[in-house]
C-alpha cells in the first residue's frame, strides 16, 4: 500500500525526518489521515547506525535504488561522490563539517578539530609538510598464541550472542537488536533480578516499554564509560531514583540494604572483578571523574583512522623522495624508541611530555618500526641485546633533554645554548623560546545548576541568618553537634528540642565524637511514656541564605561555576561568580564576593567599578604579587569563600591553591594560540548569561 502511494511515502518521511518523539510522529500522521495500522507500524522504524544522510540527498538517491542500481552506482547518478574522497589536494585541511562523513561523538570532532588547528597553524609558519607521522593505540602485531586467545573470545561471544539472539526469536516472538542482547545478558546474567533492588524481574515483563531500563552503574556522565562491564539491568523506577550517583551514593548509607548488595556483587560476579570493583566502588571524585573520562573518550583507534584520511584525501605535500606521505606509528612502539634511545618519560613533572612524544614520532623510520613489530611477534622484546635502534642523529637525546628544559632566571635555554649542539649552524638559537603548553579554554554552559543537598528556609523565615539540612545521625560530626549545643546563633534551634541535642552530645562524647559508633544501635528520643520515636537524621544550621531558590520553598548550594568577572576600581581587583544558575534564571549577577562574609554582605558592582575581562578555566593570565616576579598562569577555579583564585603553572607543573587577588600589582588576561603565541587581551566587553 505505501510502496504504490508516492504521496504517503512523503508524508511518512516528513513525519520521521522533522519529529523526534512518538508522540510528535503520531500527531503529524493522524493530521494527514494516516491509517492507525500504518501508524503503529511506523512507530517501530529504528534508525540506529542510520542517518548519515540528508533528507534531500536520499529524495535523490531512493529512485536510483529503486531502478535497481547499487548503492554506489545510485550515488553517482545522483550527483553525489560515493567515496567521499576529495578530487583536488589543498594547501591546507578543510574544516571537518564540510566533509561527508559526520561524526555523532562531540569529544571525537573536538580533538579532531584541533588537530586540523595545529596542522594549518604549521603550515602558515613552516609551509607544506613533506610527510606527517599519526601516533595510534593499536598494540603492536601479537604472538600466535594471543591471536588465538583473542580469537577464541570474540567467537565464544559471538556464539554466545547468537544462541541469546535464538531465544528471543523463540519466546518473544521478535526480531532482537543489539540491545535487545544486552538486557537479555544482563538479565540471565543477574540471576532475573534487579541489581540495585534485588527484586524479580519476571521474563515475560523484560521487554515491556519502560518497565526495566539497562543503567550505567558510574554514570556516563562521570565515565564516559559504555562497556559492559559498566553496565546493569534494573527496574525503571530504581533507575529514576539513583539518578546520577553510583550505587554507595545511592543507598550505601543504609547499612542492611548495602550488605545484601555485597553479598549479591560477591556472588553473582564471582568471576568478574572490573564489574564487581565498579558496583562497590564508595567514592568517585572529580579526579576519578577526569582520569575515566579521559581514558574512555580517548577513541584514538577511530581518531588515528579519520585523521589518516582525511590527511590523505585532501592535504597538498611538500614535494619529496617518500612514496608515502602519511605514516601511523603504534603508541607501543612510541614507547619502545624511547626506551632504546635512553628518553625518560615523567607524566607527572609536567605536560611537556607530549611534545617529547612527538618528537620520538616524528623521528620514528619505517626500518625502525618493522623492527619492533618483529621483534615483537616473536616476543624477544624483554631482553636489550636483541634489538639495536640507533639515535636519529648523534647526542639526539642530550638535544632533546635540552630543548625540554625550562628556562634559567635570563630567561634562556641554557643548555641549548651551550650544548655545542651541530643542528643550529643557520639558527639564530636565541629567538628559540622555551615550550609553552597551549591550552583550549573551557567556556560551554554544562553542569547542574544545583547541589542536590536542599536547605530548608524555615528559620530564615522567622527572622534568623541561617538556613537548616537534615543529616544521618551516624555522619554527625563534633564541630556540627558542638555548634547546636554551643553557638549562640543556633539557639532557637538548640532550644526547640534541648533534651534530645544535649543527650546525642552526651552520646557522642562518651563515643570520642565518632558518630557511628555512638549510633551503632538505633536512637530513639526521651519520652516518658516508654520508648520514644526513632531518630535516624537531624537538623545542622548552615549560616546565611545562600543558593539557588527552588519551587518547593527550600534553597540548594550553587553547583557549576561556568566563569568569574573581574572588576577593578582604585588597582583594587573584585570577583563577580557567574554560575550555571546565573544561565538558567537569565539574570547576571553583580556582586563581588568579600572574604568569608555571607552574600549579603558582597558588593555591588556600581559604575565605580571598572569591568576587566572574564575568566574561564583555562583561560591565560599574568599575575603579580608585590615583591614577586610576574608569572603566567592557566586560571581554574574562583573560591567564593575566600574570594582568591587557584591556577595551574603553564606546562602544569604544580597546582597553586587560593591567590587572593585584591592586592595584585599585575592582573591581565592573555590569549594563547595553538603554537604557544601569547596576546595580551586589551579590552573585553562583559557577556550576559543567556
Amino acid at each position: 500500500m505505501i510502496k504504490q502511494n508516492p504521496e504517503l511515502q512523503n508524508i511518512i518521511a516528513d513525519a520521521l525526518v522533522k519529529n523526534k518523539t512518538d508522540e510528535t510522529i503520531t500527531k503529524y500522521l493522524k493530521e494527514n489521515n494516516v491509517d492507525d495500522n500504518i501508524i503503529e507500524a511506523v512507530l517501530d522504524i529504528n534508525f540506529t547506525k542510520y542517518g548519515h544522510l540528508s533528507y534531500k540527498a536520499m529524495k535523490k538517491i531512493i529512485p536510483e535504488l529503486e531502478k535497481g542500481l547499487t548503492y554506489d552506482k545510485a550515488c553517482s547518478f545522483a550527483g553525489y561522490d560515493f567515496k567521499g574522497e576529495t578530487t583536488e589536494l589543498q594547501y591546507k585541511l578543510p574544516p571537518v563539517s564540510k566533509l561527508d562523513e559526520v561524526i555523532l561523538n562531540p569529544v571525537v570532532l573536538r580533538a579532531i578539530s584541533q588537530t586540523r588547528k595545529v596542522i594549518n597553524a604549521i603550515i602558515n609558519k613552516y609551509g607544506s609538510p613533506k610527510a606527517i607521522y599519526i601516533e595510534t593505540a593499536r598494540e603492536l602485531s601479537k604472538s600466535y598464541d594471543e591471536r588465538r586467545k583473542l580469537e577464541k573470545i570474540r567467537n565464544d561471544n559471538e556464539s554466545n550472542n547468537e544462541k541469546i539472539k535464538e531465544y528471543i526469536r523463540e519466546n518473544f516472538k521478535f526480531e532482537p537488536k543489539p540491545f535487545d542482547i544486552v538486557k537479555m545478558k544482563l538479565w540471565k546474567e543477574q540471576g532475573g533480578k534487579c541489581a540495585y533492588s534485588l527484586k524479580t524481574i519476571p521474563a515475560e515483563r523484560l521487554y515491556e516499554e519502560n518497565y526495566v531500563q539497562v543503567d550505567h552503574i558510574i554514570p556516563f556522565s562521570k565515565s564516559f564509560d559504555d562497556s559492559y562491564n559498566n553496565k546493569v539491568l534494573v527496574l525503571t523506577d530504581e533507575n529514576q531514583r539513583k539518578q546520577e550517583k553510583i550505587p554507595f551514593e545511592y543507598f550505601g548509607q543504609d547499612e542492611e540494604r548495602w550488605k545484601r548488595f555485597e553479598e549479591f556483587v560477591n556472588v553473582t560476579y564471582k568471576f568478574n572483578p572490573k564489574k564487581s570493583k565498579n558496583l562497590l566502588i564508595k567514592k568517585f571524585s572529580e579526579e576519578n571523574s577526569r582520569d575515566w573520562i579521559q581514558r574512555n573518550l580517548n577513541d584514538t583507534q577511530y581518531i588515528s583512522k579519520f585523521m589518516y584520511n582525511y590527511i590523505a584525501n585532501n592535504l597538498k605535500f611538500a614535494d619529496s623522495e617518500l612514496k608515502r606521505k602519511v605514516y601511523t606509528i603504534n603508541g607501543r612502539a612510541t614507547a619502545i624508541l624511547r626506551h632504546y634511545w635512553g628518553i625518560k618519560k615523567d607524566r607527572n613533572k609536567s605536560d611537556k611530555h607530549h611534545a617529547q612524544d612527538a618528537v620520538i614520532i616524528a623521528c620514528a623510520t619505517n626500518k625502525n618500526i618493522k623492527k619492533i613489530s618483529d621483534y615483537s611477534r616473536k616476543k624477544v622484546l624483554h631482553t636489550n641485546n636483541e634489538i639495536t635502534i640507533k639515535e636519529p642523529w648523534p647526542r639526539f637525546r642530550e638535544e632533546l633533554e635540552a630543548r625540554m628544559e625550562e628556562p634559567d632566571n635570563n630567561g634562556e635555554l641554557y643548555a641549548l645554548k651551550h650544548g655545542n649542539f651541530t643542528n643550529y649552524e643557520d639558527v639564530d638559537i636565541n629567538s628559540i623560546k622555551p615550550i609553552f603548553v597551549s591550552r583550549a579554554p573551557e567556556r560551554k554552559v554544562t553542569g547542574k545548576a544545583h547541589k542536590e543537598t536542599m536547605y530548608s528556609q524555615k528559620f530564615i523565615n522567622k527572622g534568623y541568618n541561617f538556613t537548616v539540612v537534615k543529616k544521618s545521625l551516624k555522619n554527625i560530626t563534633k564541630p556540627e553537634i558542638e555548634n547546636i549545643v554551643a553557638n549562640k546563633n543556633f539557639e532557637v534551634l538548640y532550644m526547640s528540642d534541648k533534651i534530645m541535642y544535649d543527650d546525642i552530645y552526651e552520646k557522642m562524647k562518651k563515643a570520642d565524637f565518632k558518630a557511628e559508633i555512638a549510633f551503632k544501635d538505633e536512637y530513639r528520643k526521651h519520652s516518658k511514656k516508654g520508648k520514644g520515636p526513632i531518630v535516624r537524621s537531624i537538623k545542622i544550621p548552615v549560616s546565611g541564605n545562600v543558593g539557588v531558590k527552588l519551587k518547593n520553598g527550600a534553597i540548594a548550594e550553587n553547583a557549576n561555576m561556568v566563569r568569574v568577572d573581574v572588576f577593578e576600581k582604585e588597582n583594587k581587583y573584585y570577583l563577580v561568580p557567574i554560575y550555571v544558575s546565573d544561565f538558567a534564571k537569565r539574570e547576571l549577577p553583580n556582586k563581588a564576593i568579600i572574604g568569608n562574609k555571607d552574600e549579603k554582605y558582597w558588593i555591588e558592582m556600581t559604575n565605580e567599578y571598572n569591568f576587566k575581562f572574564s575568566l574561564y578555566p583555562n583561560d591565560l593570565i599574568k599575575i603579580k604579587k608585590k615583591d614577586e616576579e610576574e608569572k603566567y598562569f592557566y586560571y581554574t577555579s574562583t573560591h567564593r569563600r575566600t574570594a582568591a583564585i587557584n591556577v595551574l603553572t603553564v606546562n602544569g607543573e604544580e597546582k597553586k591553591q587560593g591567590i587572593g587577588v585584591k592586592g595584585l600589582e599585575i592582573f591581565e588576561k592573555y590569549q594563547v594560540d595553538v603554537l604557544g603565541n601569547v596576546t595580551k587581551i586589551k579590552k573585553e566587553k562583559r557577556e550576559g548569561v543567556k
